[in-house]
């Protein structure tokens, strides 16, 4: 693993105990989906955690984080996704385009992603951290200052799995905090909820992920 990989994965494991600190309130339970927020220290845009179950395997879930072409159809507000660099199957960077409410421009960024699975517990978690120094930036978008959180797959019993997503953003520019904070909850739920519709697609029901290792059929 690239030593930005290690930085990364140190950064997120950071963050993560860090937001595990704080206090979450619950903002949505709607439908099996719940999503949570929170104001870290010095920001003015909040920070949102959701969790959902789906009956599904972890090949599947991982799927879609690689399929990248097709991320618009399930994450909320993603216009486009496109690989730029590939380091690894495990590590890569992408760029994404975020619709923007009108009068707002739209925003872009490039996500540094890593997946790693813990050899004991199986848990698969994809940590993801904006870069800017991969891409030049556009005329037709404005480069989101920040973004950094993790997908995070626990398999459970009777083939579910417990799904985490975790983002921390600041949409630079003009937005005002207010404005951003409204669409907090409703980009996580929509995602999760689309997550949830599109994960027995073809492409991901009949993939196979070489690194990703399943659990034993009985659990």
């Amino acid at each position: 693993m690239s030593r930005k990989s290690v930085s990364l994965l140190l950064s997120a494991l950071l963050a993560l105990h860090s937001l595990a600190a704080s206090a979450w309130d619950l903002a949505k339970k709607n439908d099996g989906i719940e999503v949570y927020t929170e104001l870290p220290k010095g920001s003015e845009f909040k920070a949102f955690y959701a969790i959902t179950h789906v009956h599904a395997s972890l090949h599947q879930l991982v799927a879609m984080q690689l399929h990248l072409d097709s991320q618009p159809d399930w994450i909320q507000d993603c216009k486009k996704s496109e690989l730029v660099k590939r380091v690894s199957d495990r590590e890569f960077y992408v760029y994404y385009v975020t619709h923007a409410p009108w009068p707002v421009d739209d925003r872009d960024y490039v996500l540094h992603s890593v997946i790693d699975q813990d050899p004991k517990s199986l848990v698969v978690t994809v940590n993801f951290q904006g870069v800017d120094n991969v891409l030049a930036r556009t005329q037709s978008c404005v480069r989101a200052a920040k973004v950094e959180g993790f997908w995070r797959f626990t398999p459970e019993p009777g083939h579910q799995v417990k799904v985490e997503y975790q983002v921390h953003a600041d949409p630079s520019g003009d937005v005002p905090a207010w404005l951003a904070n409204s669409f907090v909850v409703d980009q996580p739920f929509q995602t999760l909820e689309k997550l949830r519709q599109h994960v027995d697609d073809p492409r991901y029901r009949n993939a196979r992920v070489a690194f990703i290792t399943e659990p034993p059929a009985s659990r």
